[in-house]
């Protein structure tokens, strides 16, 4: 047969609830009636149930003479990566160059011969290469004959000339203007080059 706890078990459970109450309330800082009545309400929920209240969490009353430092766990909070410091804004960079297109004419006796036959409209980098035995020019035009026409210099055989043109929609004829020993556009030296978008 089980054995009844005795009026003494009950009295001792009630003083370490008693107790308990007592230093909760002083925990959150309670004093007065205020304490009393929490530390009266932890003896009654203590009273009959065999055991002493549990407490939420990680929420536990402090140790009687604990500083109120050690009494409240601490925390550290990680909310991601640290944020750099702002910077000084520096000087105004320069936006970088716009990319051009390229035509590379290729001229030698008696043929011109373009990289493309079609560009769109806008600046271009034009370059004459000359891998002829003679000296060669190039000359842009406009086949509606509208507009200025572009002159390429005299260009020595094994050398380069490169010059930026802007090419509005519409052909171009282009065409070496040289006459030694006959004229080198009637003999065959150039080409026809249409520009548009898309």
């Amino acid at each position: 047969m089980p054995r009844r706890p005795s009026t003494l078990h009950h009295a001792g459970r009630a003083f370490a609830a008693l107790a308990v109450g007592a230093a909760v309330a002083l925990a959150a800082g309670s004093s007065g009636a205020g304490a009393d009545r929490a530390a009266t309400s932890a003896v009654l929920a203590g009273a009959g149930s065999g055991h002493l209240p549990a407490y939420a969490g990680a929420q536990r009353p402090a140790l009687t003479g604990a500083s109120p430092q050690a009494a409240q766990p601490t925390f550290t909070a990680t909310t991601g990566p640290a944020t750099p410091p702002p910077t000084e804004p520096g000087p105004p960079t320069e936006p970088p160059p716009v990319p051009t297109a390229a035509l590379g004419v290729l001229a030698r006796e008696y043929t011109t011969t373009l990289s493309r036959s079609r560009i769109a409209p806008g600046e271009v980098t034009v370059q004459l290469q000359n891998v002829g035995e003679d000296p060669h020019d190039l000359r842009i035009v406009r086949t509606d004959a509208t507009g200025d026409p572009v002159q390429f210099p005299e260009t020595a055989p094994g050398a380069t000339t490169t010059r930026q043109v802007r090419f509005t929609p519409g052909t171009y004829r282009l065409l070496c203007t040289l006459n030694a020993p006959s004229s080198h556009d009637a003999a065959g030296m150039n080409a026809t080059l249409t520009v548009a978008a898309g």
